[in-house]
């Protein structure tokens, strides 16, 4: 979920109840050479629903960047994520210090959502 560009996690029950205000993400950890550690989320295409090339495009830089180190631009002409190898020899990524499920608590910090009462969910439904 997605209120003012800030990302929320909620519960499958009230993902349900949300319907469309709702959507699935992969939560892909990266890391960068600086080197930065987080998650970057992913939106997964709902069943029979026509592909989002947006989403397509993420889904391929983040298999792309497994093996190689990348550099991932937004393209707004063609409506995707360009990305494009690194032609120089880096280093291996050093792992981050933190554990998948720490990236993904720090990265949701604050922001996982359980009832309709929430201010977001409040908000969203035009009850404040």
């Amino acid at each position: 979920m997605d209120a003012e560009k800030e990302l929320y996690a909620v519960t499958q029950t009230l993902a349900i109840e949300l319907g469309s205000d709702a959507y699935p993400v992969c939560l892909v950890p990266y890391v960068t050479r600086d080197p930065v550690a987080g998650i970057w989320p992913i939106k997964v295409g709902r069943s029979g629903a026509k592909p989002n090339s947006w989403n397509v495009s993420a889904y391929q830089a983040a298999c792309t960047a497994e093996e190689n180190w990348v550099r991932v631009q937004s393209n707004m002409t063609m409506g995707c994520y360009d990305t494009k190898i690194a032609t120089g020899t880096f280093e291996e990524p050093l792992p981050p210090d933190e554990s998948y499920d720490e990236l993904v608590g720090r990265a949701l910090d604050g922001r996982v959502i359980e009832s309709t009462r929430h201010p977001v969910i409040q908000k969203l439904l035009g009850a404040l």
